[in-house]
């Protein structure tokens, strides 16, 4: 659930953000609007959001019914905690989606699938608790600097609430954090790329 919402929050960004700084400039039209800059790139980050929590309450049900079968008394999600943390996920995914789109050229877009996204999904704690790698010692704190071992904890937490799981002022210590910082750090960049 975790990847589906990154990934749906990063496309539902990056591709409308490639087609619109590719050579026909599309942006352009959209920053005429009466609002600044930084309100077309917090735009973009509401609608990659949208992309992320629709593609987050489809894929939470679906991998419930898939992991454990139909029966689904052993897993009965938080329903209260999981909308709120699914919109936070996806504004967390959307702002990371502008953030690559903007520092990244169009053409090599489709590379940030194979060598950005992949190894964030594999140590992202997206298919492992990140409290179980209290085994490997220190080595545990490094997995906190990939944003998705927040949004794979936020949704753990929320799922499986009985499971090992981050601490939750620590969870929406690096999900706020993570939210802020690539939304400012995407913003000025959209502003760079796309004032001329």
């Amino acid at each position: 659930m975790a990847i589906a919402i990154l990934m749906a929050g990063v496309q539902g960004v990056l591709i409308p953000l490639v087609q619109d700084l590719s050579r026909t400039r599309e942006v352009d039209e959209r920053l005429l609007a009466p609002i600044g800059v930084f309100g077309v790139s917090a735009g973009r980050i509401v609608a990659g959001a949208v992309h992320a929590a629709t593609a987050g309450l489809v894929a939470g049900p679906a991998m419930i019914i898939l992991m454990h079968g139909v029966g689904l008394g052993d897993v009965v999600p938080r329903w209260l905690l999981l909308l709120p943390l699914i919109v936070l996920c996806g504004l967390l995914s959307a702002a990371f989606g502008l953030t690559l789109g903007t520092k990244v050229q169009p053409r090599f877009s489709g590379l940030l699938f194979a060598v950005v996204l992949g190894p964030m999904m594999l140590f992202g704690c997206a298919y492992y608790p990140w409290a179980q790698l209290s085994a490997i010692g220190p080595f545990q704190y490094l997995f906190l600097l990939n944003p998705l071992t927040f949004i794979s904890e936020a949704m753990r937490l929320a799922v499986t609430p009985e499971g090992p799981h981050m601490p939750v002022p620590l969870l929406l210590l690096g999900l706020f954090g993570y939210l802020a910082f690539f939304t400012v750090v995407g913003a000025r960049s959209f502003e760079k790329r796309t004032i001329l």
